[in-house]
């Protein structure tokens, strides 16, 4: 007898049996207990996950000499017919190759037949959604109300191209990928019933290369056997598979996040010389960026990942050395790299230049550095950052301002003085009534009231939003403040020749330069952002804004 693959002799013949779909196998249990069982089911989901091969188990279920019965007794004629696929009463098609409305019509005549030895007949279609239109439409009656004694498991691997019509009529069961942990507990239990020398390192390697397919896995390690005669290790699982050494991976992180330019070279090096694709090299080291990243938002997910004890302690100093904000950062520049690596003529010179661009990372300024630089270095050009009420008004920033030209207040009971710090603290958080006080005086008399000396005669009055005004200066003097408007006729109105449209369009200026600033720019480049809000606020512009269009 031929060599029969893992694959196939490890083919899951019970419920029991059947790895990492236990909503599926549950529900379908429950009903035959029941006696509630379908007549059409619809099972989707990724390759090698088990749809066929529950569909068998439910038919053996359905026609078991004992059943119907959730556990198949696997000694009657009928079990053992199913399981070797010599069945007269289970009907394996393919419908791929046939996908037409004569295969269909052949199928409607024949279900009207009793079963030749068991109780149901069971037809499997497997990838049903290869069937043409017509097909679809000439199955729906039959499928809706197929004869007693017939089921229907429709299995597919693309569930949106299966017609609406067809879902609405089957009970619809979405399988899932097998966790890496599922399917190399799978196959160290395989492993052990059949004799074979393995290591847990070679077990994860090929359940991590799997995909989530069981059948993908048992075929990989059927490859491994071929070449080590009974032994699987993790050095042939690396060697056959042609995988990159997941700690290379782990060591150029580290690297990189160091910025060691020569040692990634070397390990790039190593990569090209060892005959590595660097396209699956670019996938492991995206998805390990990715496992970071998650162990970083979520710590507690560390001691319950499944993964190598050596691999976790790398991992764990990789993440003392990063933040998510570099990992993040670091995901986005490597998913830019992914359709220039993949038409590359050369992809290691791609590779290395997406490395060491990620190596630079660290040189970039967060978001908080940047306001805190632009606080403490404030540029000589326009600039749009807006320092925090706390600072302005703290004790440092007085003494700052007390030591400038134009000191700030000392309250006094006689003597009016200038509030320049509050004209100050105003061209960062009011630019309309900066650019309204720039055409009169700010006096601030005994300690309380704000006075503001206008120019008799011009517009600047009925723009002034007094409340705003109040609020500003009651938080920066932390005291209640009165505002007082003063019309100085020793003011010529022609100093405030500015219409009320200059003074929108002046404004729209400012807003407009605020979101041209190259701090602005910058930090939307760095994090791919977009900008949510606009300071300092402009309330009342933007209502004149509005009536003014």
């Amino acid at each position: 007898m031929s060599y029969l693959v893992l694959a196939r002799k490890w083919r899951p013949q019970t419920f029991e049996q059947v790895v990492g779909q236990n909503h599926a196998v549950t529900t379908i249990r429950n009903a035959i207990a029941a006696n509630r069982v379908a007549h059409a089911y619809l099972f989707s989901g990724p390759r090698g996950v088990g749809k066929t091969s529950l569909a068998r188990i439910l038919a053996k279920a359905m026609n078991c000499d004992q059943g119907p019965s959730p556990q198949p007794c696997q000694r009657c004629t009928h079990c053992l017919e199913i399981t070797q696929g010599t069945s007269l009463d289970v009907f394996e098609i393919d419908g791929a190759s046939n996908r037409g409305i004569d295969e269909i019509r052949e199928l409607k005549q024949n279900i009207q037949y009793l079963p030749a030895t068991g109780r149901y007949k069971i037809y499997i279609i497997d990838e049903v959604h290869m069937l043409t239109k017509e097909a679809f439409n000439a199955l729906l009656k039959t499928l809706e109300e197929p004869p007693r004694h017939v089921i229907f498991v429709l299995a597919t691997t693309e569930a949106h191209k299966v017609p609406v019509t067809i879902l609405s009529r089957c009970q619809k069961f979405d399988f899932r990928r097998v966790s890496v942990s599922d399917i190399a507990s799978q196959l160290e239990s395989i492993a052990d019933q059949e004799g074979i020398q393995t290591d847990s390192k070679a077990l994860m390697s090929i359940a991590r290369e799997s995909d989530g397919s069981m059948r993908d896995a048992l075929s990989l390690m059927d490859q491994v056997l071929s070449y080590s005669s009974g032994r699987v290790t993790y050095e042939t699982v690396l060697e056959v598979l042609g995988l990159v050494d997941q700690g290379m991976v782990l060591q150029l992180l580290e690297r990189v996040i160091s910025g060691d330019m020569a040692a990634i070279v070397e390990i790039v090096d190593r990569v090209h010389m060892g005959g590595y694709d660097f396209k699956q090299f670019y996938k492991n080291l995206l998805e390990e960026i990715r496992t970071l990243l998650y162990f970083q938002l979520s710590p507690g997910s560390r001691e319950t990942s499944a993964t190598m004890h050596e691999e976790m302690k790398q991992r764990e100093k990789i993440l003392s050395m990063s933040s998510h904000h570099w990992l993040l950062s670091a995901m986005n520049q490597l998913l830019n790299v992914d359709a220039e690596l993949r038409y590359a003529s050369y992809p290691r010179f791609v590779m290395e230049l997406a490395l060491f661009r990620l190596a630079h990372l660290n040189e970039f300024l967060t978001l908080d550095q940047l306001l805190l630089d632009e606080e403490t270095h404030p540029p000589a050009t326009n600039t749009m950052s807006r320092p925090a009420m706390q600072s302005i008004s703290s004790e440092p920033k007085v003494s700052e301002e007390q030591g400038s030209a134009s000191p700030i207040v000392q309250e006094t009971s006689d003597k009016s003085v200038s509030c320049q710090g509050f004209l100050n603290l105003l061209k960062h958080e009011a630019v309309l009534l900066s650019s309204i006080l720039q055409r009169g005086e700010l006096v601030l008399k005994n300690g309380s009231e704000l006075e503001v000396r206008l120019p008799s005669g011009g517009s600047e009055a009925a723009f002034l939003d007094t409340g705003q005004l109040q609020s500003l200066a009651e938080e920066y003097f932390e005291k209640p403040v009165t505002v007082k408007v003063v019309q100085d006729e020793n003011r010529a109105a022609d100093k405030s020749s500015l219409t009320s449209n200059n003074q929108a369009e002046e404004a729209r200026q400012l807003k407009r330069k605020a979101l041209e600033h190259p701090l602005v720019r910058q930090v939307s480049e760095i994090f791919s952002g977009h900008l949510v809000e606009v300071r300092p606020r402009t309330h009342s512009f933007d209502e004149k804004e509005d009536t003014d269009d």
